[in-house]
């Protein structure tokens, strides 16, 4: 709120270039993106009734951060002598937040994502798929972070965003994809949810377990004409 109401008073601020205001409108890009972004099913949304307890959705606030600290920053300073009451209430809120471990930093650190060795299975990527036909249905939802790591392009991956390639792919993973990485049992996993009863998941066998993820990969007798090759350069 406090960033909303520093931008209103920005841009309202007749004492500041109109070009200025109109340049700084740019700071609000992520906002926008996202939203966009989300509509059109380019990026997912976790919702807590379903997914759980996730961080996963802290990524667009933290888009924002920027924005929301130069109009902050601004209002506050048009306070003049109150700003130093918001100033030390801000550093309360921060020293709370690290002492009790509130942080999101913190707890994502720990619990999180982030705290997860996604290295192992990334590296049995590079190392098994990096330079072999096929592609590799997972969902970027709960394992993007292997993505990034594995080094792959990401024409090289089915998944959410390739729109209808992923539809394809979890009704016939068999026919789409050579590798499946998903986190068994786990019906937080999008594409384990989706492709479990499958007759085409039936194909796959286990080649790794890890802790954070397992690989499965198609049996040598299914890879055959019937696996598609689609270019995933162009995603919908």
């Amino acid at each position: 709120m406090l960033g909303f109401a520093g931008a209103v008073t920005f841009f309202l601020d007749k004492k500041i270039k109109f070009l200025v205001r109109v340049i700084s409108f740019s700071l609000l890009a992520p906002l926008f993106f996202n939203i966009i972004a989300l509509y059109l099913g380019h990026s997912v949304l976790f919702l807590p009734g379903i997914i759980g307890r996730t961080w996963f959705n802290i990524r667009y606030g933290a888009l924002m951060l920027p924005s929301i600290a130069i109009f902050s920053a601004y209002l506050i300073n048009k306070l003049g002598v109150l700003k130093w009451v918001f100033v030390g209430i801000f550093c309360l809120v921060i020293f709370f937040a690290f002492v009790n471990n509130d942080a999101a930093t913190i707890e994502d650190a720990v619990y999180g994502e982030s705290a997860r060795n996604v290295s192992e299975v990334s590296t049995w990527l590079q190392n098994n798929a990096k330079d072999k036909e096929g592609l590799v249905l997972m969902s970027v939802a709960s394992h993007d972070a292997i993505i990034f790591s594995s080094g792959l392009p990401m024409k090289k991956f089915i998944h959410e965003g390739t729109g209808a390639y992923w539809d394809y792919a979890i009704e016939n993973p068999d026919r789409w994809a050579t590798w499946i990485v998903t986190r068994t049992h786990d019906l937080n996993d999008a594409v384990f949810r989706e492709v479990r009863d499958s007759d085409g998941f039936k194909k796959y066998e286990l080649v790794d377990h890890y802790p954070f993820a397992d690989i499965y990969q198609l049996k040598p007798e299914y890879r055959s004409e019937f696996l598609a090759k689609p270019v995933l350069g162009k995603q919908n």
